[in-house]
């Protein structure tokens, strides 16, 4: 007998990475989650990038993560040109080096 995985795979993790995001837009523009899905679909189209990119994009834009690679500065600069002004100055302060 054949003992499954426990660890996700790749199209599950896309998924979840893609309701995250469809529930931000959801919450922020008051969409319905086919809106939600359609705006992340048009801007994966406007793009030419894929559409858990773009979701990827929009939820660490809302948490504030943004690793430095190129490949996710890339889509970080996405985000912020598509849904910067959802979030204000809330994602710049959040990821400003602080001082003390």
């Amino acid at each position: 007998m054949r003992q499954q995985s426990r660890r996700p795979d790749r199209s599950s993790e896309g998924r979840r990475t893609i309701d995250l995001a469809q529930g931000i837009l959801i919450g922020r523009r008051r969409y319905s989650p086919g809106e939600a899905f359609a705006e992340l679909l048009e801007v994966s189209r406007r793009h030419d990038i894929t559409l858990t990119s773009a979701a990827g994009a929009l939820v660490d834009l809302a948490t504030g993560i943004d690793d430095g690679s190129p490949s996710t500065s890339m889509y970080a600069v996405i985000a912020e040109f598509e849904w910067g002004p959802l979030f204000g100055d809330i994602t710049r302060v959040a990821s400003a080096p602080r001082f003390e």
